[in-house]
């Protein structure tokens, strides 16, 4: 059974969600797009004042960007460790086999998902990759393999994205790999070291 702190706060989160007509999935979806587009809105106001007073970017910019990119990276977690308890949960095969390993373990209000969620950090790249593997039985070594060219087959866009000039250069894991460890790694710094610029 898991601490009752660490139920609490699945609860928590679990109450923080913005539902959607019951629909899980696009609940996590569009509450991702609404943090994001929040924090965006943000920095580019933040950008948009000091261009308009010709201000150079002094240390208070260097404050919000670094809060900026501290809640960015918070709103990645919470939609991974949200589409980890989405996959656990209503992905009926996974289910199941999650549910012998807990083998009649009470698992208080909380559901499979949130049970299993509770064992990974999910503001760490490696458990995350680690729980995804976990419930896709599979042996991944960076959490770019979960992002193949094939996902963007048949993706429209008005104008060209950097994702496809690294898919055309073969380079697309490779690149998902170095950014996502590069804000996190940004992240961590910023939230642990106050000297980090």
């Amino acid at each position: 059974m898991l601490q009752q702190k660490k139920q609490a706060e699945l609860l928590e989160y679990r109450n923080s969600r913005k539902n959607s007509d019951n629909d899980f999935m696009a609940t996590i979806t569009f509450n991702l797009l609404e943090n994001l587009s929040k924090r965006n809105n943000f920095i580019h106001k933040q950008i948009a004042h000091y261009k308009e007073l010709d201000k150079q970017f002094d240390q208070d910019f260097g404050i919000s960007a670094g809060f900026y990119i501290c809640s960015l990276i918070t709103c990645w977690e919470t939609f991974f460790r949200d589409l980890f308890i989405f996959i656990c949960d209503f992905d009926p095969s996974i289910n199941q086999i999650l549910r012998k390993e807990i083998d009649g373990e009470s698992l208080g209000k909380l559901t499979v998902g949130e049970y299993f969620a509770a064992k990974y950090n999910f503001q760490n790249l490696e458990q995350m990759r680690k729980a995804l593997d976990k419930i896709y039985r599979r042996q991944t070594a960076s959490i770019s393999d979960y992002f193949p060219t094939e996902i963007f087959q048949n993706v429209a866009m008005t104008r060209p994205s950097i994702i496809f000039f690294w898919i055309s250069e073969r380079r697309l894991q490779e690149k998902i790999e170095d950014v996502l460890a590069t804000a996190f790694n940004i992240r961590h710094r910023l939230t642990h070291d106050a000297n980090f610029k």
